[in-house]
C-alpha cells in the first residue's frame, strides 16, 4: 500500500503542471548553522544543515474532495536508506462528510495527539514524541462553541520508530485528541491519547506503548504562554516517562522573544530529570520570512551539560 501511495504521489506531482483549475503550489525552506555540541545527535559538528525543504501540492478532484503531497526534500541528503521519509504526507481528504462539519484524512498523515506548539528552530523533546510519517485514516469533527474531536487509526512502522521491528496492522495502534479553543478567547486547552502496538512478534497488549497529553495555552496581547505534560509507558524501552514543558513568546513590532524549559524524567538505570532550556529571537521580515538565533543548553541529570547555538533562516512561499 505505501509503495502505491509513493508512486501516485510523485506521478502527481509529474502531472500538476499539466492541470488546469485550483492547483496550489507552496512550501518552505528552512537553513540552519549550528555551532557546539549537537544535543539531537544528528551528527555533531559545526556547520550549516537544510532541516527542511518542503514542497506541498493540493488538487480539489471533486466537490469536497482533495488530494495532497508534501515532500521534504531535506531528507535526500541523509543516506539511510529510507527514501520513503521525503513522502513528508500523501492523502486523499474528504470534506464535509455526511453534510457535517467532519474531515477525513485517508494516507499518510501526522496522527492528532499532543499540542505540538512549536516556535523554535530547536525541536523539544515534547515534538519528539509526535507520531508523524504513518499510515492510516484521521478524522476530524468540529464542534460549534467549543472546538475539536479528533480520532485517528494507523499502521506503527519502522521509520516511526529507530527500532528494528515489522509493522503492526492498522487497527492496533490510534491517537485521539479533544481541543477546547472556542469556549474562552485566545485561550486553547487540550487532552491527547495514544495507544501505539507493538511488533507482530509481541502479542501482549500489556506491552502496547500508552500515552497522554494535557496542554494548553494563552494569549494575552503580544504575549503567549503555552504549558504542556506527557506522560508515556512503554516508550522505547523505557517504562515510564513524563515530560513537562512551559515557555512563552513575546512579539514587539517585527520582533518575536522566545523562551522554553522542558523536564524529562525517566526511569532509565543512567539517571533521570533531564532539563533543556531554550532562549531565542526572531525577526520577521515579512509573514512569509523571517532569521533567527536561538541558544540551548541541555542538562542531563548524569552526563555533561553541553549546549548549542543555531542561526536559521526560514522561508514560506
Amino acid at each position: 500500500m505505501k509503495k502505491i501511495l509513493i508512486a501516485v504521489g510523485m506521478i502527481f506531482c509529474v502531472a500538476a503542471p499539466a492541470m488546469a483549475g485550483d492547483l496550489k503550489i507552496s512550501g518552505s525552506v528552512e537553513l540552519q548553522y549550528r555551532h557546539g555540541v549537537d544535543n539531537l545527535v544528528t551528527d555533531g559538528n559545526d556547520g550549516f544543515k537544510t532541516e527542511e525543504l518542503y514542497i506541498k501540492i493540493e488538487k480539489e478532484v471533486a466537490d469536497n474532495i482533495s488530494v495532497m503531497i508534501k515532500l521534504d526534500a531535506a531528507d535526500l541528503d541523509e543516506n539511510d536508506g529510507n527514501t520513503e521519509d521525503v513522502v513528508e504526507e500523501a492523502q486523499v481528504i474528504f470534506k464535509n462528510v455526511l453534510n457535517a462539519p467532519l474531515t477525513i484524512y485517508v494516507g499518510k498523515d501526522e496522527m492528532p495527539w499532543i499540542q505540538d506548539y512549536e516556535k523554535f528552530l530547536f525541536s523539544s523533546e515534547v515534538h519528539g514524541k509526535e507520531v508523524d510519517k504513518v499510515y492510516g485514516v484521521h478524522g476530524q469533527y468540529k464542534i460549534e462553541g467549543f472546538g475539536s474531536l479528533d480520532l485517528a487509526i494507523y499502521e506503527r512502522n519502522t521509520l516511526n520508530k529507530n527500532v528494528a521491528d515489522v509493522d503492526t496492522s492498522v487497527n492496533e495502534s490510534l491517537t485521539a485528541r479533544l481541543k477546547a479553543n472556542k469556549l474562552v478567547e485566545n485561550l486553547s486547552l487540550s487532552v491527547g491519547f495514544m495507544k501505539e502496538g507493538q511488533n507482530d512478534a509481541d502479542l501482549a497488549e500489556t506491552n502496547d506503548e500508552i500515552g497522554v497529553s494535557i496542554a494548553g495555552k494563552y494569549k494575552w496581547n503580544d504575549l503567549t504562554i503555552h504549558a504542556e505534560l506527557v506522560n508515556i509507558n512503554k516508550h522505547d524501552g523505557i517504562s515510564e516517562e513524563d515530560i513537562i514543558q512551559a515557555g512563552l513568546d513575546y512579539k514587539i513590532g517585527k520582533w518575536l522573544l522566545k523562551g522554553r524549559y522542558e523536564t524529562v524524567d525517566n526511569d532509565k538505570a543512567t539517571g533521570d530529570d533531564d532539563t533543556f532550556t531554550a532562549l531565542g529571537i526572531s525577526y520577521y521580515f515579512n509573514k512569509k520570512a523571517y532569521i533567527v538565533i536561538e541558544h540551548e543548553i541541555a542538562d542531563p541529570d548524569v552526563g555533561t551539560k553541553t549546549d548549542e547555538t543555531m542561526i536559521g533562516l526560514a522561508l514560506k512561499y
